[in-house]
């Protein structure tokens, strides 16, 4: 089923702290997978119950293909997170939001692998030539520049909201979804090293990146939004 969270729900979740812009009235949109709000946070006075359609489409070849390939290269890869469930779980979860939220079949493929020329032994040149030009394009433009390495970590993350805010559709959508599961994560399976303020600084930086982002897709907008209230009650 699908919901409108009102203006004032919003608020509310916000502690009241919200600017104008995070109060305004979201457009219907669904928690397919991420449903880390309650019914009861649900304002059921302005709830609009639409019928989402059920079937989706089939995955492509080229979607296949990446998932292998992602499969393949992140092999033995753990997340440092308290469940340390393997990495693979993370591109899949980013994989999910892009489907749901009608992302292209590049884009999707792209979900897929986006971590791999940063996390493992991947070149872009390997990308092109297993999945194509333009899911090449797009991890590179997801893909941080040698000099991101070793800044602070509010730092890097405002780099790459300035980075993004020139690229593609394509690619604002796959990173977006990327902070939208990585917000969530903060939740209950943070990275175990990782202090309170760290997590309070990676949210800040999300937050920059996906309102650098903003405009791409309306359901996305509303989870990354979503998302970053959610983290802020559970790191006050």
């Amino acid at each position: 089923m699908l919901f409108t969270l009102s203006s004032k729900k919003v608020k509310e979740l916000c502690g009241g702290n919200c600017a104008e812009s995070d109060s305004a009235q979201f457009p219907p949109y669904d928690f397919p997978r991420l449903d880390f709000l309650s019914e009861s946070q649900y304002d059921t006075e302005n709830v609009d119950l639409l019928e989402r359609r059920q079937t989706m489409p089939e995955e492509s070849k080229l979607v296949k293909r990446a998932e292998e390939f992602a499969r393949k290269k992140h092999a033995g890869q753990f997340r440092e997170h308290k469940a340390h469930q393997p990495f693979i779980i993370h591109p899949e979860e980013v994989y999910i939001l892009v489907r749901d939220s009608g992302g292209k079949e590049e884009e999707e493929a792209a979900s897929w692998v986006h971590d791999t020329v940063e996390d493992t032994p991947t070149t872009l040149d390997e990308i092109e030539k297993e999945l194509g030009l333009k899911v090449r394009e797009i991890v590179d433009g997801l893909t941080d520049p040698p000099e991101f390495k070793g800044l602070p970590l509010l730092v890097r993350k405002a780099r790459q909201a300035e980075r993004v805010r020139s690229k593609s559709p394509s690619i604002k959508r796959v990173k977006l979804a990327d902070q939208i599961v990585n917000m969530l994560s903060l939740i209950d399976n943070a990275p175990v090293t990782w202090t309170k303020e760290k997590c309070y600084d990676y949210a800040q930086g999300a937050r920059l990146v996906a309102i650098a982002c903003k405009g791409v897709d309306d359901f996305l907008d509303a989870q990354a939004e979503l998302a970053y209230i959610e983290v802020m009650k559970h790191l006050a």
